[in-house]
């Protein structure tokens, strides 16, 4: 994800996508009905930096309920909830 109005930068915090769904305050469930080939999981504790030039194609785009869900799983991650 990220901010369309934000100053460009060479790296970028992603948060991974991963199949092990666990139901844990950290991790965002998500779907075929979400844009995606296959249910998975946004890890908001496993956070990294990667060079912008790495991105690819934008896949999909998360609506209000599921950014509510990432700030109160990233809160969760850093402990500042």
């Amino acid at each position: 994800m990220w901010c369309s109005h934000a100053t460009p930068r060479s790296e970028i915090l992603v948060a991974p996508l991963t199949k092990a769904i666990r139901p844990i305050p950290t991790h965002v469930p998500l779907d075929e009905g979400d844009g995606l080939p296959e249910p998975c999981a946004v890890t908001l504790d496993n956070l990294v930096m990667i060079p912008t030039a790495y991105l690819g194609e934008l896949i999909l785009t998360l609506g209000p309920q599921h950014m509510a869900e990432i700030c109160s799983a990233l809160a969760a991650s850093v402990d500042c909830g």
